[in-house]
């Protein structure tokens, strides 16, 4: 139990190396010149390796964006208490992960989408991604068939004002904290409090 303990670990340690490894590259070369394997060199490891980690490198971005939001969106929602609003545990939930969430990294992974046609279509299906998550957490919440169509309003519409916020904050330069664009959307979500 130990050992496999320790060689999940380790594979975990050497996916977010390689990852690292590959925004450093990235950010300093740009992705279109970034190849699998400079990627490969950078981490310390064979291209072989690099390949059972990350079959591609729209692979090696994916896996910021699912470590991060993806993964632990549902957490989030789900800690927060039903007897609170849909609306206020929706925000809350990704208010508590912007806390969490590595700003600058963020940004730096959102410029280089822009940079590429398909990066672009990813960081779309990613979102789409989230507002499933969201949707599905509040329905473990609220489970009531008469609810579902406006929880998944709701998660639409909480995953699109985060996404403004981010995008707001990447382009006035990040001078505040990116929760403080974010809650600045969140207050036109105000027509869901009416929902229990």
């Amino acid at each position: 139990m130990g050992e496999e303990s320790l060689r999940s670990r380790k594979k975990k340690l050497t996916k977010a190396r390689i990852a690292e490894a590959s925004l450093q590259l990235y950010l300093r070369d740009g992705y279109n010149k970034t190849t699998m394997a400079s990627i490969a060199s950078e981490a310390g490891i064979s291209s072989r390796t690099l390949y059972l980690y990350f079959p591609t490198k729209e692979d090696t971005l994916r896996y910021w964006r699912e470590e991060g939001f993806a993964n632990l969106l549902p957490g989030a929602v789900a800690s927060q208490s039903r007897d609170r609003s849909p609306l206020e545990v929706a925000t809350r939930g990704v208010l508590q992960l912007l806390e969490t969430h590595d700003p600058v990294r963020s940004a730096n992974i959102d410029r280089l989408t822009e940079t590429n046609a398909a990066l672009s279509d990813h960081k779309n299906a990613i979102m789409l991604q989230l507002e499933a998550q969201m949707f599905n957490a509040l329905s473990e919440l609220w489970p009531e068939p008469a609810l579902s169509l406006d929880l998944r309003r709701l998660a639409m519409a909480v995953i699109g004002a985060m996404r403004i916020g981010m995008e707001r904050w990447r382009d006035e330069g990040a001078r505040l904290p990116v929760a403080h664009y974010v809650c600045d959307e969140f207050v036109h979500l105000d027509r869901f409090e009416k929902l229990p």
